[in-house]
């Protein structure tokens, strides 16, 4: 929706985000590559893996996360 210079209101409602957050993402977006992306989410998919199967205390598995997402 973006790259369809979509307005921050129009996106927020297509995804259910107040425009704040909609713009505020979208200046995030400019900051990252493809890559630094694709490695969030790829932090993003272990954290939820290990929140559901590998019997770390929650907490320790989202500092982890935050840990990665930091690093990028």
């Amino acid at each position: 929706l973006t790259e369809r210079r979509q307005s921050p209101e129009a996106i927020g409602e297509a995804v259910k985000w107040h425009p704040f957050r909609v713009k505020k993402a979208q200046e995030a977006l400019h900051r990252w590559s493809s890559g630094h992306v694709m490695r969030a989410l790829e932090a993003i998919s272990e954290a939820e893996q290990a929140l559901k199967g590998s019997g770390l205390p929650d907490a320790l598995v989202m500092e982890r996360l935050l840990a990665k997402l930091a690093a990028l």
